[in-house]
């Protein structure tokens, strides 16, 4: 039976539903395209996982709500992007709600992990950009305002070879545009910037405390609706950021056990045809493409599959 408590977006008493915190369809189509049919937390990375990261958080009744806008981002931005369809798409009034909730719910996740070590200052910040999403999700707002919303569709890269960048990049660094999937709060010398959800290949980043908007261009979502993908201008200090987070995840798959490596390489031998077909392989490849195998796994060959 499901406790009771009061449900974090319509505060009110009632059952509360094992809520998730990165949407069912992001872990449903993880595992789908995986070449083990499991996925890993980076909170709990020895144990393999049928679903993604809950809490107790919302009712059945707010359940219901969330699904409304997580159904048509499904549908419309995150498929079509895994499948590679032809950019821009086309958005309604959903996308906005769904991204606010994303960023809500993730920064009350890093909340309830006692992840959030802010001055008074930034965390009186961080409280007015939860408190504006969460009326804004209850509808007591016409958005956001200054916590704005973004979004970024990720793929795999192809620098120029020999190129400078390469150098500065980890050897995991397509598999986690592809399919890494990461919760992080952005600062700058103790200044909160934004909340980054990253959902495979569609992020989410909730503005809090960033002073130039401006250099974002073709990312941030609108009320009434718009298109996006294509054409995008981020600050250059994002990419560093991406690739901070994608050492992060590879310094988290280090890691993992020798018995659930032995049990991941027992799994991929058992289903070499799945892995051959699956995206990770697709993405593991194009790091071996651009960084050649000694960096793209920095293992030796008997627990390569650690990576998997």
């Amino acid at each position: 039976m499901n406790p009771t408590g009061k449900c974090r977006l319509c505060n009110n008493h009632r059952e509360l539903q094992h809520s998730h915190i990165i949407p069912k369809f992001v872990s449903d189509y993880q595992k789908k395209t995986s070449a083990t049919g499991y996925i890993r937390h980076s909170e709990s990375i020895n144990h393999r996982k049928q679903d993604g990261l809950k809490e107790y958080l919302f009712c059945e009744e707010c359940e219901v709500r969330l699904n409304k806008w997580e159904t048509p981002t499904a549908t419309h931005i995150f498929h079509p992007c895994n499948r590679r369809e032809p950019m821009p798409y086309q958005y309604d009034s959903w996308l906005l709600k769904f991204a606010v909730s994303i960023s809500w719910r993730a920064m009350l996740h890093l909340q309830h992990l006692g992840q959030i070590q802010e001055t008074k200052e930034a965390s009186e910040l961080v409280d007015h950009a939860m408190s504006v999403w969460h009326e804004y999700l209850l509808g007591e707002r016409p958005h956001p305002g200054k916590f704005e919303q973004h979004i970024i569709l990720f793929d795999k890269i192809n620098p120029v070879k020999g190129s400078d960048i390469l150098e500065r990049l980890p050897g995991n660094f397509n598999r986690f545009l592809m399919r890494g999937t990461d919760i992080n709060q952005a600062h700058s010398k103790g200044h909160p910037l934004y909340i980054f959800t990253k959902m495979g290949r569609m992020g989410i980043l909730g503005f809090i405390g960033l002073s130039h908007p401006k250099q974002w261009q073709g990312t941030k979502i609108h009320v009434e609706g718009g298109h996006i993908g294509g054409n995008v201008t981020l600050p250059a200090n994002f990419f560093d950021y991406l690739i901070e987070r994608a050492e992060q995840l590879q310094m988290e798959h280090s890691k993992i056990s020798a018995k659930q490596r032995d049990k991941i390489s027992k799994t991929f031998y058992k289903n070499q045809e799945q892995f051959l077909e699956s995206e990770l392989y697709e993405a593991i490849i194009a790091d071996i493409e651009m960084f050649g195998k000694k960096k793209t796994f920095r293992c030796s060959k008997k627990n390569r599959e650690n990576l998997l």
